[in-house]
């Protein structure tokens, strides 16, 4: 087939599928803060077919505004086929097949990046899918399957010759989850050897960090994962080319803007208050990670090694104000993430201060 919608692949910055956190009310939250594209979590294609509810879920597009595309993890064709097809009527602008993801439940159905071990069976399956859909096709891969199979070039020319519209490359191994940093110069490898856009992936933490990464890898577009999850606004930092360094106050009107969008999507009642409790919370054990960067101190420091990837100490007036916003909002402790998270749903316009005269005891 011929696909219909046309996408501009250059200089996007892309909000990567998160598994648990690529839901619908952090992926507009990202938006917000100027993601051009975002995909939703990994689907499995077999369980799409088969009518599974939860995974059904997974499809419903992040808004009117942005592009979106749903990820899908399969291995037999007819399950892809069928799962693009549920993707479309869905609203979806693309599909992206996943052949990176490392976790044992999906590569023991040999999906993922299990399939970086067979590139000419994963071509088949891509060839089959362009052929049989309206939407454009994209593959997200790893590096290889190890350091001993690194084939990330090898893949990326049989994904070329089988019709994907774009590459994103996520620099490691399956082998290495995050041990070691991204493999920049192997993503500018790819980039050199196909004619078809590539999108770096990996270790962006900062504007700087962006410019730097998408320099090294000269790829056309980047990928953020872990970087968002820990500031949603790294999306703005880029357009902007500047450090947003957020006061505590500032921060505090992101997570409740993030609160909103959490009980806009699951319910303002208490069921809905229950469903988005957990999420949030563990949304916010990372959010606790932030720490200002700025240029001028941390750029020598990032070249050498990532920053997200660096032990970095709090600034020492976050610790020293007895009571001080910043203080909750780095504390690491998960009671706290809960405790801060039912506030925000049951008292969004409350003061916060009352966290503090309550020495955190929040009434159920």
């Amino acid at each position: 087939m011929t696909t219909t919608k046309k996408i501009d692949w250059k200089n996007k910055l892309i909000l990567a599928p998160l598994t648990k956190g690529g839901h619908v009310p952090f992926r507009k939250l990202c938006e917000h803060y100027g993601a051009d594209i975002t995909v939703s979590e990994m689907a499995y294609a077999f369980k799409l077919v088969k009518g599974d509810r939860r995974e059904k879920a997974l499809l419903r597009r992040t808004s009117e505004k942005g592009l979106f595309g749903v990820q899908l993890a399969a291995q037999k064709a007819p399950y892809a086929i069928h799962a693009a097809q549920m993707a479309m009527d869905s609203g979806a602008d693309f599909i992206d097949l996943n052949c990176g993801c490392p976790i044992h439940d999906t590569v023991k159905r040999r999906m993922g990046s299990y399939l970086l071990k067979k590139p000419t069976q994963l071509g088949q399956l891509v060839e089959r899918l362009v052929k049989s859909t309206d939407l454009p096709v994209t593959v997200k891969i790893r590096s290889g399957w190890d350091e001993d199979n690194i084939n990330a070039l090898e893949v990326s020319k049989i994904l070329e010759e089988s019709g994907a519209e774009a590459i994103t490359i996520h620099g490691r191994t399956r082998s290495q989850r995050y041990s070691k940093s991204a493999n920049w110069d192997l993503i500018r490898k790819v980039s050199e050897h196909v004619s078809i856009p590539v999108i770096g992936n990996g270790d962006i933490l900062t504007y700087y960090e962006a410019n730097q990464r998408k320099e090294r890898g000269q790829c056309s577009s980047l990928m953020i994962g872990r970087g968002a999850l820990i500031k949603p606004w790294i999306f703005k930092e880029i357009k902007d080319q500047k450090s947003w360094e957020p006061t505590g106050e500032e921060r505090l009107e992101v997570y409740k803007l993030f609160a909103n969008l959490m009980k806009n999507y699951f319910g303002n009642d208490d069921f809905g208050i229950k469903r988005a409790l957990p999420i949030l919370a563990w949304h916010f054990s990372f959010f606790f990670k932030y720490l200002p960067l700025p240029m001028n101190q941390f750029e020598k420091k990032s070249i050498e090694h990532p920053l997200i990837q660096t032990r970095l100490d709090k600034p020492v007036e976050w610790e020293q104000r007895e009571k001080s916003l910043e203080k909750l909002l780095s504390d690491e402790k998960e009671e706290t993430h809960f405790k801060l998270a039912l506030f925000l749903l049951k008292n969004p316009e409350a003061d916060i201060k009352s966290l503090f005269d309550t020495n955190m005891e929040l009434s159920p």
